[in-house]
């Protein structure tokens, strides 16, 4: 999530969206993606996050989702070796 974040246009729809679903968190984490466990699942279930993603943007988080859900997850895919 942190190179995600890092990677993103800074002036984006998307990464305004980030700011605006976590205005409790500083623009110094938010620039540099420090995001913890719960704030990840949150943009994980949203679906409206996906719609302001542009396109090597959404390229990369739908990789990152994969990784995340099959992976790294309490119950893993049965390719994940």
């Amino acid at each position: 999530m942190k190179n995600f974040a890092k990677a993103m246009d800074q002036d984006g729809a998307a990464f305004q969206y980030i700011c605006n679903k976590f205005p409790v968190l500083s623009q110094a984490k938010l620039k540099e993606g420090i995001f913890v466990g719960p704030q990840i699942n949150k943009l994980l279930r949203d679906e409206d996050f996906d719609y302001t993603l542009s396109g090597t943007e959404k390229v990369a988080w739908n990789a990152f989702r994969d990784v995340a859900h099959n992976f790294l997850g309490n119950a893993k895919a049965p390719n994940y070796i």
